[in-house]
């Protein structure tokens, strides 16, 4: 795969310059792995929303999903390429429900509303691919519900200043997106250390 050989190169280089130890190859490798994956499904995505003409809806719910998902982790596919597709899947879904999701709009605040709830109780799934240790997964918690509770205001300014709803709508359904990952996780009992569940 072309992600990983470049993963593996770059984590190489970072070995023969001393910046990691051969040790640390494994995390580094799988982490940078994941970033490449990331950026490169991300910037196609974008661009079927570009083409598409829902650039801006798609790009508001990968943004609040992408603010809220580095803290929290949560539910992950076995591959990147079922990333991939859960995630275009999950951004068809919100192009697709926006006109009955508008109309039906104090229903969509309520779901949001007991989203941003969940988020701020649950804080943070440590996933094993994660790795943190009890202080990271506490520091991510705190991150999480502070993040909540930045973009509950920002959401909350913005209806009041008269942002249009449809964008208000795309924005809120990354953070809906990301307490179902949550959820997900919680149902399965996968949000455990020592799980070996492999992504």
């Amino acid at each position: 795969m072309v992600v990983e050989n470049a993963s593996n190169k770059i984590v190489s280089r970072m070995i023969a310059n001393d910046v990691i130890g051969d040790d640390e190859r494994a995390i580094y490798s799988y982490h940078i792995q994941v970033m490449l994956e990331s950026v490169v499904g991300h910037a196609i995505l974008l661009l079927i929303a570009a083409m598409s003409g829902h650039f801006v809806e798609i790009l508001l719910f990968l943004l609040s999903f992408g603010i809220l998902r580095g803290s929290t982790s949560g539910y992950h596919c076995k591959t990147s390429v079922g990333c991939f597709v859960l995630s275009s899947l999950a951004c068809a879904f919100v192009v697709l429900l926006k006109d009955l999701a508008l109309r039906y709009i104090l229903y969509c605040q309520g779901g949001l509303i007991i989203s941003m709830i969940i988020i701020f109780l649950v804080g943070a799934i440590n996933h094993p691919n994660m790795g943190w240790s009890d202080e990271e997964l506490k520091a991510a918690r705190r991150s999480s519900r502070i993040k909540d509770l930045i973009l509950f205001l920002l959401l909350f300014i913005l209806d009041y200043l008269g942002i249009e709803k449809t964008y208000l709508y795309c924005f809120g359904m990354g953070i809906v997106q990301c307490s179902i990952s949550l959820v997900i996780v919680n149902l399965k009992g996968k949000g455990g250390k020592d799980d070996e569940e492999e992504c």
